[in-house]
């Protein structure tokens, strides 16, 4: 998957820093913490075209601060932009930490290929790794040890050296046999595939009711999206190259208007399903036809 410079992305980092650790730092905040922009390397970035990656100060406020935090951008950021780096940020992403929720609560976070192929863990494989390294050294040793002029204490070295190294040899059977399995990545899994998947399909739907007219819809997370309209019961019926599927239609009233204003962003987005056009409707809950 490639990156697209055009799009004006601002993002926190992985990792913190340690602004010790930039003494060649030119700006400085007005508390006189360190101001740190400069290429993002990792992605091929120039200082003239980006992207870039700034790194500030934790605690702006203390100039005695020594751990920083690593934003990366594709848009260039002035000297007074770093200085409020940390509060612009949370201004455009309030509650962040719920939308991340609500993305992990889809599955975002799941590892569904890890269950399809066993093997050992990592400590395990690290232990046989040492044991046959060992085991190796162990046969060099003797074979240096028979070109050795022939003696009791060569004797008795040798013996000595064969021992550890049959050991060696049986811990690693051992450590192999007694293992428990545990699930994991399958060589060349679909599991990153998935999540750049769901995390571009989260972001289309974002934009998409971020759209709507209602208050109310623009500022729905995935979780009111699944329980107003794709959670719901539904019938699907195909004629004439379009797809039409009947919903079923909440019964309260608020809930009501906003899986109806819901509907209207999905139908906006004319989607397309093995080439026909798809059509969301509301029908009335069977249930409540005599009421």
């Amino acid at each position: 998957m490639g990156w697209d410079w055009e799009i004006p992305y601002l993002t926190i980092g992985r990792k913190s820093a340690e602004m010790w650790r930039f003494h060649a730092a030119t700006m400085h905040s007005e508390h006189g913490s360190l101001l740190v922009f400069r290429p993002d390397l990792r992605l091929g970035g120039t200082m003239e075209d980006g992207p870039w990656e700034a790194i500030v100060s934790a605690s702006p406020d203390d100039p005695e601060c020594q751990r920083g935090i690593c934003f990366r951008s594709a848009v260039p950021l002035a000297e007074s932009d770093l200085r409020t780096l940390t509060v612009f940020y949370k201004s455009r992403w309030p509650s962040m930490e719920n939308l991340i929720k609500a993305v992990l609560s889809r599955g975002f976070d799941r590892n569904r290929t890890r269950a399809l192929e066993m093997t050992t863990s990592r400590g395990v494989d690290g232990a046989v790794e040492r044991l046959n390294r060992r085991e190796l050294e162990l046969r060099s040793k003797v074979a240096q040890l028979m070109t050795e002029r022939g003696s009791v204490e060569n004797v008795k070295a040798v013996a000595k050296t064969v021992g550890q190294a049959r050991k060696a040899q049986a811990d690693q059977i051992a450590a192999v046999a007694n293992a428990t399995l545990k699930h994991a990545r399958s060589v060349g899994g679909a599991e990153r595939l998935a999540r750049q998947l769901h995390l571009l399909t989260h972001n289309a739907l974002s934009l998409a009711l971020y759209g709507s007219e209602e208050a109310a819809v623009r500022v729905m997370d995935p979780n009111t999206v699944f329980a107003l309209l794709l959670d719901r019961p539904a019938t699907t019926c195909i004629e004439d190259g379009k797809l039409t599927l009947w919903v079923e239609a909440l019964d309260v009233a608020a809930d009501r208007r906003r899986q109806v204003a819901l509907v209207e962003v999905f139908n906006k987005l004319a989607l397309r399903c093995r080439g026909c056009v798809v059509t969301i409707r509301l029908r009335q809950n069977s249930e409540n036809k005599g009421f």
